[in-house]
């Protein structure tokens, strides 16, 4: 059986003088900070996953398989998760113009890892 320290990657660091570390090997809640940032923002996860869920999408099929989210809200957190890595913008030079969106490898890298939160999310809320 592999321990909770043994399961873990062996190269994390830790936020100097963390008071939320007790001991050599826990994880310090700190290295999450910037990746919440981005993605605890409303729709943020929402929009990875829709992205995930049907790859390649123009802000308007984006939009309408979101729900009641605004344009302004919408191209604020695509904005946001492109910044963090997380979404890829191709803009195609016609008339009118064609932007689609994707994730990224990062993109996908954090789905797969949101995947068991959304799960165990569903569970609490659909029991």
């Amino acid at each position: 059986m592999t321990s909770r320290k043994d399961s873990r990657p062996a190269a994390l660091s830790v936020v100097p003088g963390c008071a939320l570390v007790r001991s050599p090997g826990d994880m310090c809640p700190h290295l999450l900070e910037g990746v919440l940032n981005t993605v605890a923002k409303k729709w943020s996860v929402l929009i990875v996953g829709t992205l995930a869920n049907h790859g390649l999408l123009r802000f308007t099929e984006l939009q309408s398989r979101l729900g009641p989210i605004s344009p302004k809200t919408l191209a604020a957190r695509l904005k946001d998760l492109g910044r963090a890595g997380l979404v890829a913008r191709r803009m195609h030079a016609e008339i009118p113009p064609r932007v689609e969106y994707r994730l990224t490898t990062a993109g996908r890298e954090f789905w797969r890892s949101a995947t068991p939160l959304v799960a165990w999310a569903a569970i609490r809320n659909h029991p």
